[in-house]
């Protein structure tokens, strides 16, 4: 995964990340690539010539929604970032996230094993 610093597009197109990943993949070294984005923009290019993006997308932020519909739409890869705003949001986030099409995986943080136990468990709950 390419992590951005918010300069999506100029990430892809000025360095040509995606050509040099491509190629490795190409060659075996790698299985699939992507980028954590955080911008529509980049998102939806993302989408179009990688594996997988990494989006934010949580019940009180899905700005990103177009990016994770695209890559729904093209069988491409899509990993959640800041499920839980940073720690900040009320159970319901896992449910919320969970029940849009097209999402492959939540990364979730968390700040000790019960915590941890907590998410696993929720989302088990909605996957069954």
């Amino acid at each position: 995964m390419i992590h951005s610093d918010g300069n999506d597009e100029q990430i892809i197109n000025q360095y040509e990340v995606f050509n040099t990943l491509e190629k490795a993949k190409q060659q075996g070294y790698i299985r699939a690539y992507g980028m954590s984005t955080k911008t529509v923009s980049g998102g939806l290019q993302t989408v179009q010539h990688a594996d997988v993006a990494m989006v934010t997308y949580n019940p009180t932020n899905t700005e990103e929604l177009p990016v994770i519909q695209k890559a729904h739409e093209l069988g491409k890869g899509i990993f959640i970032k800041k499920a839980f705003a940073s720690g900040h949001l009320v159970p319901g986030a896992i449910e919320f996230i969970l029940k849009q099409p097209g999402i492959s995986s939540v990364v979730l943080g968390t700040i000790n094993p019960e915590h941890l136990r907590s998410n696993v468990t929720v989302a088990l709950q909605q996957v069954s």
